[in-house]
């Protein structure tokens, strides 16, 4: 179920960036256009990972695995809306994706293993997110101090990751 959920936020990345792209140059914000534009390149394909974890699996596990969590869903579709606001919040929910992957990433995989007998080789969406977003997660915030220029908008951006961190919670607890 976690698979499931986590290949269906992998698949809906390159969805919210190329509408956050879309909808930074209707505000004709071309610097931030193109920063999304640069992060698609980057995150397209992923989704395959997890498919292909969950095709690893074996056979009576994989039967069992459910569909996408309600959280998984509810997480996206904020995102959605708040991309629609103002596509800057993206960099909010970005930023804390990124870093709890980093921080909690391997963690997740130890205890995935040890506590329930799923390899970390049918794990390799986490797996390399960790590695890849290790970079990112360093970046995170430094790039929202580059495109978010006025002081006023660092209250919505924490409500954003507040919001985002809720979402995610909400959708990890449904997946295990």
């Amino acid at each position: 179920r976690y698979l499931a959920s986590l290949r269906y936020m992998l698949a809906l990345t390159p969805v919210h960036l190329t509408k956050a792209a879309r909808r930074a140059r209707e505000l004709g914000d071309e610097p931030l256009a193109k920063h999304f534009e640069h992060k698609l390149v980057e995150e397209i394909g992923h989704d395959a990972w997890a498919e292909q974890d969950l095709r690893s699996l074996d056979a009576e596990r994989a039967a069992r695995t459910p569909d996408v969590t309600n959280g998984a869903r509810e997480l996206g579709a904020y995102l959605e809306r708040r991309i629609d606001e103002n596509p800057v919040y993206w960099l909010a929910y970005a930023a804390f994706a990124e870093y709890i992957t980093v921080m909690k990433g391997p963690e997740w995989l130890e205890l995935l293993e040890t506590k329930c007998g799923i390899p970390r080789s049918s794990m390799t969406a986490v797996d390399k997110h960790v590695e890849l977003d290790r970079e990112h997660a360093e970046e995170g915030f430094a790039v929202i101090d580059d495109f978010v220029g006025d002081p006023s908008m660092l209250p919505l951006m924490r409500q954003v990751m507040a919001e985002s961190m809720a979402h995610f919670d909400a959708y990890c607890a449904e997946a295990v």
